[in-house]
């Protein structure tokens, strides 16, 4: 049997592209800019002298990993590039792209990304994984397990969190190494003043303090309504940005103890926060963790 996406890519390597234009110019553009790489997945802290590891799985013809090969190159940073993909003719145009750019750190590799775990590849520091999700067989990583009805009725509510069971183990505890990696299994209680600190999806890497504890908060949920929480957490400014809800707060110290689940936020970036503890004992779990 065939493989329909594999034969696709075979007969059209995508995007079409000549490795002799590699002289007259360099394709740049999103994800997988360095400047971007770094601002959005290291908060602009990364530094480049040390080695760095990046994989593209379903590189196509090349765009996204020649482009970050020739910033890496122009950093003079000692960096290995992983491209993966199904098309044997579109890895022969990706490396003839990098080849007319001296750039022979870039690997090519033929394989699907739902084979990468018995691949051997390694770890990476970054992933860029751009358009291809959609042609796996299935790309569910989780179930849901259980989560925490609201209520608009004008009662009282303490959480808005949901837990859900990984379907698959390719997922660590940890954030990044160059933020703060695992957290403290052991929960702290938030008090006024105390110094915090997030990774979330959109901002990144935030610091703040606690500006208010026992807060009551009204929260809108569109056509649902507003639900009322009490007993909440609430953060200085520039602390959460759309996107951010989920993200852990932990105090922003060495032990990195974690304090709250961040669930709504204002314009302006002050975060509402659930303490951990309710979190917790909603589902009768533990943190992963130190």
């Amino acid at each position: 049997m065939t493989d329909p996406v594999r034969d696709q890519y075979e007969a059209l390597p995508y995007p079409a592209r000549d490795p002799r234009d590699e002289a007259k110019r360099l394709i740049e553009g999103s994800p997988s800019h360095l400047l971007e790489v770094n601002h959005y997945v290291f908060a602009g802290r990364r530094d480049f002298r040390r080695p760095f590891r990046a994989l593209v799985a379903g590189g196509g013809t090349g765009d996204a990993t020649v482009m970050l090969a020739q910033h890496l190159a122009d950093r003079g940073c000692p960096a290995e590039i992983v491209h993966l993909d199904l098309s044997d003719a579109a890895i022969r145009l990706a490396a003839a792209r990098a080849g007319a750019r001296g750039l022979g750190f870039v690997r090519f590799v033929a394989g699907s990304l739902e084979d990468l775990p018995g691949l051997g590849l390694g770890r990476f520091d970054y992933i860029d994984c751009c358009g291809v999700l959609h042609h796996l067989a299935d790309d569910k990583i989780a179930d849901l397990s259980d989560f925490v009805p609201l209520k608009f009725d004008g009662s009282e509510n303490l959480v808005d969190a949901a837990i859900a069971e990984l379907s698959t183990s390719d997922f660590t505890c940890a954030t990044l190494s160059d933020f703060y990696g695992l957290p403290n299994s052991s929960p702290v209680a938030a008090s006024l003043g105390m110094p915090i600190k997030k990774v979330g999806r959109t901002s990144v890497l935030t610091t703040g303090t606690v500006a208010a504890i026992n807060a009551t908060v009204d929260v809108g949920y569109g056509p649902a309504g507003v639900a009322r929480f009490i007993g909440q957490i609430v953060t200085t400014k520039q602390f959460i940005k759309s996107g951010d809800s989920g993200s852990l707060a932990v105090t922003d110290d060495a032990n990195h103890n974690p304090v709250g689940l961040l669930f709504a936020g204002t314009s302006n970036g002050l975060a509402i926060v659930n303490p951990i503890g309710e979190v917790l004992s909603s589902f009768n779990v533990t943190i992963c963790g130190n």
